[in-house]
């Protein structure tokens, strides 16, 4: 198993490279935590399929932003092929909700894991 160290620094110079070349600038906290994420789950080697509905490769669509300041993405795992994991990040007033879920493709009640981060930004 390859161990995959995530350094601030690393992260934070690949993040530009996985935003849309047409649109390479973060309007909002709600996008920078996104594009975040978005990029440490790139890192950790899972597959994006899907931006708010939006078929997706590793970078962000055009588009990605459209829903700003809430925002759903969606990941595979390549050892994994029926497991989707989906992350959506809403702006409730003056919060941010960051919550996650592992969903089994192969069964109908398939939520495995859900964790849930307030972050006041």
């Amino acid at each position: 198993m390859t161990r995959i160290t995530l350094q601030a620094d690393s992260l934070i110079s690949t993040l530009p490279t996985l935003l849309p070349a047409a649109s390479p600038v973060l309007l909002s906290q709600q996008e920078a935590v996104a594009a975040l994420l978005h990029t440490i789950h790139t890192t950790i080697a899972f597959e994006l399929i899907a931006v708010n509905e939006l078929s997706a490769t590793s970078v962000l669509p055009v588009g990605w932003n459209d829903r700003a300041p809430d925002f759903t993405l969606k990941y595979r795992h390549p050892e994994s092929s029926t497991t989707t994991l989906t992350i959506k990040i809403l702006k409730l007033s003056n919060r941010t909700l960051i919550h996650g879920s592992n969903e089994q493709v192969s069964t109908p009640c398939g939520i495995l894991e859900v964790q849930l981060i307030v972050l006041r930004l």
